[in-house]
């Protein structure tokens, strides 16, 4: 069981993904050991502050993480994500290249996992009872 974070270096850029307040970055990095991750990068300062706290916040989200898994409760590894500068300045678009720019070195990130539900902050959606109560204790955690 791993509780202590990776500690991985993008190297690729992929693309921005749509869910969530922070619409967080997708990479492909690379541990210590050369072995590949497609990762999900949260930012220190995203271009959204809509319930975040910089780095306070990624800090809650790794604390969260080595929480859950110690309690045995499935979760995503999480990694501390190295981004460097000569990756955040090759960005094709200007508004992503500068937010990157100004959050290069040390971020969060999870290991992606495709074919995962995409969280829409302003959805509706249809859940059974069980799964909304189960959503709530989350939630609660999380916060």
């Amino acid at each position: 069981m791993i509780v202590s974070p990776l500690f991985l270096h993008c190297f690729e850029f992929k693309k921005r993904l749509e869910g969530g307040f922070s619409k967080p970055f997708l990479f492909a990095a690379t541990d210590e050991d050369e072995n590949e991750f497609e990762i999900v990068v949260k930012l220190r300062k995203p271009d959204s502050e809509n319930n975040h706290f910089g780095a306070t916040s990624l800090a809650c989200e790794l604390i969260c993480s080595i929480v859950l898994r110690r309690l045995n409760i499935p979760t995503p590894d999480y990694a501390i994500v190295n981004i460097s500068e000569s990756l955040a300045g090759s960005l094709p678009k200007e508004g992503d290249r500068k937010l990157l720019l100004f959050n290069k070195g040390k971020n969060f990130g999870t290991i992606f996992h495709k074919g995962a539900t995409t969280w829409f902050p302003n959805s509706q959606p249809v859940l059974s009872d069980i799964q909304l109560n189960l959503i709530e204790d989350i939630m609660a955690f999380d916060s």
